[in-house]
C-alpha cells in the first residue's frame, strides 16, 4: 500500500491505533506519493474511478514525484475579533490548551465560550520539484502565460479549504507588491463566489523568491495569509518550495468545524496544490496516494486472487516458514498478508512491523493484527531518511531480517526508490538480511494496457506502472539471488530476492 503518505510523520511520537502493540503516528495531512496498485483491470477500473476526481496533468510519461512535508498547527485563544492573521495575538490564553493539542482538549475550551474563542491555524507544506527555482516562480507568478492560464491550473483557492468543484474560473491582476488581484470561484461556468488576494511581497532574487499575500472570500470576514518561498534545493538541481497559510476560522461553527478535524481537510488541499504546481513545472503525474487508498481501504482485499500468488512466492523465498525472523513490511495495507505469516504453522516470523501511510490502510491492519502477539503497525512515510531504522529501534527491537514490500516499488519513481533501497541497504547489511519484493511486471496484452491507463489516468491503476524490479535493483547495486513470474490471467508479477550492496 501506499508509502509516501503523511509527510509529517515522526516515529517518536507515536500513539496507539488500537491497542498496544499495533501502532501509528498522528494524523497525517495528505502528501502525495506510492501506494499498491488495483490489479485486476476490471476492478482496477470500478476501485479507481470510485477514487478519482478530476485533475489536470502534462503530457510526459516520467513521473518525478514531488516530495512533499504537511504540517497543521493550532492554538487556542480568546478575547479578540481580528480577522486580519497579522493582527492574532502573540500569546495564548493562559487557559487554553497548549499550542498542537489533539481535538479532544480543544473543544471543551472552545465550547466554554463558543462565541469568542477561536482556533489559529498554520499549514505548511513543502515541496521538492526537478525544476530550477526561476522556472518555478515563473509559474507561479504568471510569466509564462499570465497569471490566469497559472492560477487556475494551480487551483490556488484550493489552498483556503475550498473543495475543488468550486473551480476557480477567472484571474486578473498584476502580481506585484501593494497590487490586488482578484478571483472568481464557480461551478459549470457560474459565478459563486469572488476571491481577492492584496499582494504584500512578490520577489525573485539572487535564485530565490518569495510571495506573500493576504487573500479572503467577498462577504466574510476570514482572511488567509499566504506565503510562498521558493529556493534551491540543497542536495541537487532541483528547487524546493515552502507554503505557509495562517488563519483564524470565525466562531463559533467555523472554529468548531476545524478544531474537529477540518484544518486536516484545508492542509490536504493545500497540498493538492503543490502537487499541481508539480504537474506544471515537471511533467508529473498527480496521484495522492493517501486520498486513494484512504477511500479504498478493504475493497484493495478484493485483487487478492491476482497477487496471491506472487505473495506466496515472496514469503517462501524469503525463507518464513523457517527460522525465528525480525520482518519489517513496507506498504502493508489492511494487513491481511501479515496475519498469514504471523499465524500460520510453522511460522518463522519471530517480530513483524508494517509500515503505511495511508491512515485508513494503518488502521485496518492494526484491527487485522491486534490479536497477533509480536506484531506493531506504524504509519509512516518509508522514503524520509532514518524513517525505517527510527521505526525498527522503536518497534521491531531490532535490524530487521527480512525486509519485504508488495506492489509498492512499482510506483516509486528513480528518487524515492533510492531514498527506501538505501535505508533498506543500511538496515540489511548491518543484520545479513535479505529484501524481498513484488510488484507488477510487464509482458502481456494486460500489462501494455494496463501501462497504457497509467499513462492516461494513473488514479485508475493506484498509480501503478509495469517494471522491471530485478532490472531497477541491479542498476542500483543489489545482488538479485532469484527471481520468479507468475501469471493470472495475463495479470503478471515479478517476485525478487535480493542482497544489499556490498560496497
Amino acid at each position: 500500500m501506499a508509502l509516501a503518505a503523511p509527510p509529517h510523520v515522526v516515529l517518536r511520537a507515536l500513539a496507539p491505533v488500537r491497542r498496544a502493540p499495533v501502532r501509528r503516528a498522528p494524523p497525517p495531512p495528505e502528501r502525495p506519493g506510492p501506494g499498491a496498485a488495483v490489479r485486476s483491470c476490471a476492478v482496477a477500473v470500478v476501485l479507481g474511478a470510485a477514487a478519482a476526481s478530476p485533475r489536470r496533468r502534462a503530457g510526459s510519461t516520467v513521473r518525478r514525484a514531488v516530495l512533499l512535508d504537511s504540517v497543521a498547527d493550532a492554538a487556542c485563544f480568546g478575547g479578540t475579533g481580528a480577522s486580519d492573521p497579522r493582527d492574532l495575538p502573540q500569546k495564548a490564553d493562559p487557559d487554553a490548551p497548549p499550542r498542537g493539542s489533539r481535538a479532544l482538549d480543544e473543544l471543551p475550551y472552545l465550547i466554554g465560550n463558543a462565541f469568542e474563542r477561536r482556533l489559529a491555524v498554520t499549514s505548511r507544506v513543502t515541496g521538492e520539484y526537478e525544476a530550477a527555482p526561476a522556472r518555478l516562480w515563473a509559474a507561479l507568478s504568471g510569466a509564462e502565460g499570465g497569471l490566469q492560464q497559472s492560477w487556475t491550473a494551480l487551483q490556488l483557492t484550493e489552498c483556503y479549504g475550498i473543495p475543488w468543484p468550486l473551480q476557480l474560473q477567472e484571474v486578473s491582476g498584476q502580481l506585484e507588491a501593494g497590487s490586488d488581484i482578484s478571483g472568481i470561484v464557480g461551478a459549470f461556468g457560474q459565478e459563486l463566489r469572488r476571491f481577492r488576494w492584496k499582494v504584500l511581497k512578490a520577489e525573485f532574487v539572487e535564485a530565490a523568491g518569495h510571495l506573500e499575500m493576504l487573500g479572503s472570500v467577498e462577504e466574510e470576514d476570514n482572511a488567509f495569509l499566504h506565503t510562498i518561498r521558493v529556493t534551491g534545493a540543497t542536495d541537487s538541481s532541483g528547487s524546493m518550495v515552502e507554503s505557509e497559510i495562517r488563519y483564524a476560522p470565525s466562531p463559533p461553527l467555523q472554529t468548531l468545524l476545524n478544531a474537529l478535524g477540518g484544518r486536516g481537510s484545508q492542509t490536504a488541499s493545500h497540498a493538492s496544490t503543490l502537487r499541481k504546481l508539480a504537474v506544471l513545472v515537471d511533467g508529473d503525474v498527480e496521484f495522492d496516494s493517501n486520498l486513494f487508498y484512504n477511500r479504498i481501504g478493504r475493497l484493495i482485499d478484493l485483487v487478492a486472487p491476482f497477487e496471491d500468488g506472487a505473495r506466496e512466492a515472496v514469503a517462501r523465498l524469503a525463507g518464513l516458514d523457517k527460522g525465528e525472523a525480525r520482518v519489517l513490511e513496507l506498504g502493508c495495507g489492511t494487513g491481511r498478508w501479515a496475519q498469514g505469516i504471523c499465524t500460520s504453522r510453522p511460522s518463522g516470523v519471530a517480530r513483524y512491523l508494517g509500515l503505511d501511510s495511508s491512515s485508513t490502510m494503518a488502521e485496518e491492519a492494526a484491527r487485522t493484527l491486534g490479536p497477533v502477539p509480536n506484531a506493531s503497525v506504524v504509519q509512516a512515510d518509508a522514503r524520509r531518511p532514518g524513517t525505517l531504522k527510527e521505526a525498527c529501534d522503536t518497534m521491531l527491537g531490532g535490524l530487521p531480517d527480512r525486509i519485504v514490500a508488495s506492489y509498492i516499488f512499482d510506483i516509486f519513481d528513480e528518487k524515492d526508490l533510492g531514498r527506501v533501497l538505501a535505508q533498506c541497504s543500511e538496515l540489511l547489511k548491518a543484520s545479513g538480511g535479505l529484501l524481498a519484493v513484488t510488484s507488477v511486471f510487464p509482458g502481456s496484452g494486460l500489462m501494455e494496457a494496463w501501462e497504457a491507463i497509467w499513462q492516461k489516468v494513473p488514479t485508475v491503476v493506484g498509480g501503478c506502472r509495469p517494471k522491471d524490479l530485478a532490472a531497477k535493483l541491479r542498476s542500483f547495486g543489489w545482488e538479485v539471488v532469484s527471481t520468479e513470474v507468475t501469471d493470472v490471467l495475463g495479470y503478471r508479477s515479478q517476485v525478487v530476492l535480493a542482497k544489499p550492496p556490498t560496497s
